[in-house]
């Protein structure tokens, strides 16, 4: 697989003219949630004589840095009125504009831009290096530190046509209870990888993250190809494709035809055995691909499709299944004609931008099915699919400041992503591609983030940021070894009976999850955090920090 990526971008060197793109804002990252309020008020129409600008894509989470610095520009039409906001990420690329230097720091040569720590750049070449410190703890517990996070991150351009982006950390952590218990009973702890015991209760891990990216034909196709996580859909969680497993090594397709978008993802996944950091884990691989369409500006319609398979026999592991490597064939076809072993998943999505100040949007997937048995409502095991309905509502003006609600109900039947072979159920070392809460649940979800100011008012006030997060969740588990269908780690092969089968089905547990973040930006990047969490009514804990370049970790599952 790596000398696959390798050789593509090679060819692509050698065969296309290229041009450099930006490394790219991750999901669920400080600015995403102003970069859909750009998508929502229609500020990225107004830019080049009124037409959208091509790779931004909220609906596959592509912001490239490049490309958003541009239209928060004085040529991009209503985002120069976009206040503190829109000048932050003008600040928070200094590779791809010119923004005044700062004048703070007397001792040069760093931090001559707000955003880097220290910056070399000439007409085509930068390089950004920024140190990464995330650090909280819990006044008057006996473990008094709750996180402490130290790396550095490296991004920049070549040349004009090849730039890169990478992150390393080092990290100790005291898991919430619910967190700490699943990290011990499933060997992972959720959303990284290796892990070693720190002190009596705590964790210890090392995560490192990197890509390069170009552009080809014209900038009608977006090359990235590295260790990264990717989140495809419009909503708070992903029944598609979601940033919440561990990264993962990919080669990442996205095209641009006026209307229409086209992403194509070939990547290597894990399976799992025990950690014991002196054997290899087992490999499996994914393709996906989405392709969309704007009915109208304001209208979207999208059609993914996924595929998780491996290719382990007596004689061992073997290698990507180049009839995947096709990026504009049915995956199923494929599937059925090499023996329909296979797991393949189908989905749609579809988001409507209303007033300029509204989202609906929703995705329905499709794991596999029979429709007589769906007419009988007979409660057949396979009869597995999923279904998302969400609302967004954003308001930016001098009265409300900078105001994002959003509502979201997401629904798994019993079974959804899982496989009679293990090794090719819809996961990633040992956790989930999609939803964290897996298959056999219900849940709603509602969020709120809020900016007193984006315009002006009292200075000081516009730095701060109010977020809170609450979820209510529903779900059936396995009971005493029994697969109920909550796990899609476990052969479905194991369920209990064919017929019957029904929501929440097993143990009955319901999950209630409060998150409130006060954080206050001292400088760029630098946040003071005050953070609670509340889980199910009976573990909470209170947490004061410092963060810098770094993002909040997200416990919500």
């Amino acid at each position: 697989m790596r000398f696959r990526i390798l050789a593509l971008i090679a060819c692509s060197a050698a065969g296309l003219k290229l041009s450099a793109q930006g490394a790219l804002y991750a999901p669920n990252s400080f600015a995403d949630r102003w970069l859909q309020t750009i998508e929502i008020k229609g500020f990225h129409r107004n830019f080049d004589n009124e037409k959208r600008l091509g790779h931004f894509d909220p609906g596959n989470r592509f912001y490239d840095r490049r490309d958003v610095s541009q239209f928060t520009g004085l040529g991009g039409g209503k985002m120069a009125e976009g206040g503190f906001m829109a000048d932050y990420i003008k600040r928070d690329n200094p590779e791809w504009n010119t923004y005044a230097s700062s004048n703070r720091m007397p001792f040069k040569p760093f931090y001559e831009r707000p955003a880097a720590f220290y910056m070399w750049n000439d007409t085509s070449n930068a390089i950004v290096i920024n140190p990464v410190l995330n650090v909280h703890g819990q006044p008057g517990a006996t473990n008094p530190l709750q996180q402490n996070t130290r790396g550095v991150e490296l991004r920049g351009k070549i040349s004009n046509k090849l730039s890169f982006w990478s992150q390393v950390t080092e990290n100790q952590v005291f898991l919430p209870g619910w967190a700490d218990t699943m990290a011990r009973s499933y060997g992972v702890v959720e959303g990284e990888g290796f892990w070693k015991p720190f002190k009596k209760r705590g964790v210890d891990f090392l995560q490192a993250r990197g890509y390069l990216s170009t552009s080809a034909l014209n900038d009608r196709v977006r090359i990235v190809a590295g260790h990264d996580r990717i989140f495809t859909g419009n909503g708070i969680r992903s029944l598609i494709l979601s940033d919440h497993a561990k990264e993962y090594l990919h080669l990442r397709l996205h095209t641009d035809l006026g209307p229409f978008r086209y992403q194509n993802v070939f990547a290597r996944l894990n399976g799992f055995l025990p950690l014991t950091g002196d054997r290899l884990q087992p490999i499996k691989y994914m393709a996906m691909h989405r392709a969309s369409v704007h009915i109208r500006p304001n209208l979207e319609f999208g059609l993914s499709e996924m595929v998780i398979f491996d290719r382990s026999d007596s004689f061992g592991q073997r290698g990507f299944d180049a009839d995947y490597l096709n990026p504009v064939i049915f995956y199923r076809t494929i599937e059925s004609h090499r023996g329909s072993r296979d797991n393949a998943l189908l989905a749609f999505d579809w988001k409507w931008n209303f007033l300029e100040k509204f989202q609906f949007y929703g995705q329905f997937l499709l794991d596999e099915f029979k429709l007589k048995y769906l007419r009988e409502n007979s409660g057949w095991w396979a009869n597995k699919y999923a279904w998302q309905a969400g609302v967004k509502y954003t308001v930016l003006d001098n009265k409300l400041g900078w105001l994002f609600l959003q509502a979201e109900a997401n629904r798994v039947r019993p079974y959804t992503y899982s496989h009679y072979r293990t090794s090719q159920a819809y996961t990633h070392y040992n956790q989930m591609l999609a939803h964290p809460l897996g298959s056999n649940f219900s849940e709603i979800l509602f969020s709120m983030q809020w900016q007193p100011y984006q315009y002006g008012g009292i200075a000081m006030l516009n730095r701060f940021f109010l977020r809170a997060d609450w979820m209510q969740a529903q779900r059936g588990k396995d009971i005493a070894g029994v697969n109920y269908g909550n796990d899609p780690r476990l052969d479905n092969d194991t369920r209990p009976y064919e017929f019957g089968h029904s929501m929440f089905q097993g143990q009955a547990e319901t999950i209630r999850s409060l998150q409130i973040s006060l954080s206050y930006m001292l400088r760029h990047n630098l946040f003071i955090d005050a953070r609670m969490i509340r889980r199910s009514g009976h573990e909470q804990f209170f947490t004061l920090g410092l963060r810098l370049n770094a993002e909040a970790r997200n416990y919500q599952y």
